[in-house]
């Protein structure tokens, strides 16, 4: 009876053992320890280096390495798509350290985040019904680079954040003709029109102007002004003479709803 109690303690010690091995976190001197983070992040092992890095913030709060440790969290939490957190750090780096030299890193970084919850909120509402799509946090990411870039103009990061400010430009001009588009389907020319004097007066030069151009002749073809949709036709084919919209002078953009051929397919059960 011990000898057998004896035996399963020793398997039980074993596989303790043995996981303990292989737990990547290890804090022993301050600088070791950021090595190892260092490493795991360099590895992109994000959400090991979170966990490498949190216990150093428990262990060293006002260590040599707090400072660094801080920004590294906020990268490693935006890498590894824990948007909310990574905000949360990003906005109490700001607050807290205004006037530290990497600071225009973290503003950028936050438009990076931004950015990252916008993409993930955009397709998990995507539906075929545009108008329930929730853009606001391309709104956001432009509002924050904007910011960023006003601060500090002559930051390493100020190219890639006009960058990232154009494709959330980009973005929101999609959305504002996916939305027409969709007023269109559902013959309410009206509403179409609305929406693309918004795309028209507020994203100049996207490309999404000149479908909006020919989507809005067809509205108004639809509304029965024929007249208003020679004359967007005319400066279609001024503005974009390469367009693949009009042939000949006359419109051939079609932009009524059809289904994909994998509705027909499956006989309806799927699109």
């Amino acid at each position: 009876m011990f000898q057998r109690f004896s035996i399963t303690l020793v398997v039980l010690l074993s596989v303790a053992l043995v996981g303990c091995s292989n737990n990547p976190i290890r804090i022993t001197t301050e600088a070791d320890s950021y090595e190892r983070a260092k490493v795991m992040l360099d590895d992109e092992r994000y959400f090991q280096a979170i966990e490498q890095l949190e216990a150093m913030e428990s262990r060293f709060p006002f260590g040599a390495y707090a400072t660094q440790v801080q920004l590294d969290l906020i990268y490693a939490t935006y890498s590894d798509r824990q948007f909310d957190v990574a905000l949360r750090r990003a906005n109490r780096f700001i607050r807290l350290q205004p006037a530290h030299p990497e600071v225009d890193y973290v503003y950028y970084l936050r438009g990076l985040i931004n950015f990252g919850m916008a993409e993930r909120t955009a397709g998990l509402l995507s539906t075929r019904n545009p108008v329930d799509r929730d853009v606001s946090g391309y709104e956001r990411t432009f509002s924050e680079l904007r910011e960023f870039l006003t601060l500090y103009p002559d930051s390493q990061h100020a190219p890639a954040a006009k960058g990232l400010m154009q494709i959330s430009r980009s973005r929101l001009a999609e959305h504002h003709l996916n939305v027409a588009t969709y007023y269109y389907q559902v013959e309410r020319p009206e509403s179409a029109l609305t929406r693309l004097d918004r795309l028209f007066q507020n994203f100049g030069g996207e490309p999404a102007q000149e479908a909006g151009l020919a989507l809005a002749a067809r509205s108004y073809e639809m509304a029965n002004e024929p007249e208003k949709a020679a004359t967007l036709v005319a400066l279609l084919s001024e503005h974009y003479p390469d367009s693949t919209l009009v042939r000949d002078g006359e419109l051939v953009a079609d932009f009524r709803f059809r289904r994909p051929w994998y509705f027909w397919a499956t006989l309806g059960l799927v699109g």
